[in-house]
């Protein structure tokens, strides 16, 4: 076999990265997503081309590298900016990779003699883990989440903010959820756009799924590894093709719910989690999302939908006969 004659010369396959195996084995365990696929990139710009260092500004972290007639030539490290600038800090605060400033831009190092000489009990592992626990708990980085919501428009904001018993609205409740577990799982802070709060509003509003049903769903959408590839927010997660993905999953995949018990318990909710409901909830979704789209797409509820979502009221009721 082809495999076996090319074991046998020990040729490197071509067109390929070396990696050193203190990153793969000691290192990349022990970090967040994005803080690897950061140095993974600042390994393929470098180690790829037999480079110590390269120049890599933010933007080709973000969108990757094009040549001079605009062909592209990668997709970069595949994340938002915000998440970028977080994971490369956290990597130049451990000594993980060093950042050399100039007035082209900054060059990104492995820094690698560091690396080894430093064991992992206590070292740079421990360091990037020290950081990352500053940063969430920062007052700076983790701003309120209500003024993510609509910063145009205060009153409103406040309007969700509280219900009458003096507690966080299930909306409020909900959107904190949402973004705490997205740091968690995909490493990312979203931002949370006033088209997110209206369509979460709009969902909670059915009352089909309750606040705790919705939180699962959630938790399954950032966390599986599949759902990964589609943007982290909470219009995407209420859109008709992932709820009728997430039903797919729920009816026909054993494995769903072993995985969505699997993701709740690593953020220690141990709320009952009841599949037929949880299922009778997103057909019911489905249904109501189809309905939202193909009236969209024929333009027949413009006016509907701006006088306070009443194709969502004729469409529940529609279910309930």
């Amino acid at each position: 076999m082809a495999w076996e004659s090319m074991e046998k010369e020990n040729k490197l396959i071509p067109n390929s990265t070396q990696i050193p195996n203190v990153i793969l084995d000691l290192i990349i365990p022990g970090i967040s997503e994005a803080e690897t696929k950061c140095l993974l990139y600042i390994c393929r710009r470098t180690y790829g081309f037999h480079k110590e260092k390269d120049r890599i500004s933010l933007s080709q972290f973000v969108d990757g590298l094009k040549d001079k007639d605009g062909k592209k030539l990668d997709y970069g490290a595949g994340l938002s900016r915000p998440a970028v600038v977080e994971a490369l800090k956290n990597l130049i605060g451990a000594g993980i990779i060093k950042a050399i400033k100039t007035p082209g831009g900054n060059y990104y190092e492995i820094n690698l003699d560091f690396i080894i000489n430093n064991p992992i009990e206590g070292g740079v592992v421990n360091k990037v883990n020290q950081l990352r626990k500053l940063t969430r708990s920062s007052k700076v980085s983790k701003p309120e989440v209500v003024n993510l919501v609509n910063p145009q428009n205060k009153e409103k904001q406040r309007e969700t903010k509280y219900n009458a018993a003096g507690k966080p609205s299930a909306h409020k409740e909900f959107i904190k959820f949402f973004y705490d577990n997205c740091q968690r799982f995909r490493s990312i802070k979203p931002i949370i756009t006033k088209a997110d709060a209206k369509n979460l509003k709009r969902i909670l509003d059915l009352k089909i799924l309750n606040q705790s049903e919705l939180e699962q769903l959630a938790v399954y959408f950032l966390a599986n590894r599949y759902y990964k590839k589609f943007s982290p927010s909470i219009s995407t997660l209420f859109s008709s093709g992932i709820i009728n993905g997430l039903m797919n999953n729920a009816k026909n995949n054993e494995i769903f719910w072993k995985e969505l018990d699997s993701y709740m318990t690593q953020i220690n909710d141990k709320t009952d989690i009841e599949p037929k409901k949880i299922i009778t909830g997103l057909t019911q979704l489905k249904i109501i999302l189809n309905n939202l789209q193909r009236a969209k797409d024929n333009k027949e509820t413009a006016t509907s939908i701006k006088s306070g979502g009443l194709l969502f009221k004729q469409t529940k009721m529609e279910l309930k006969t």
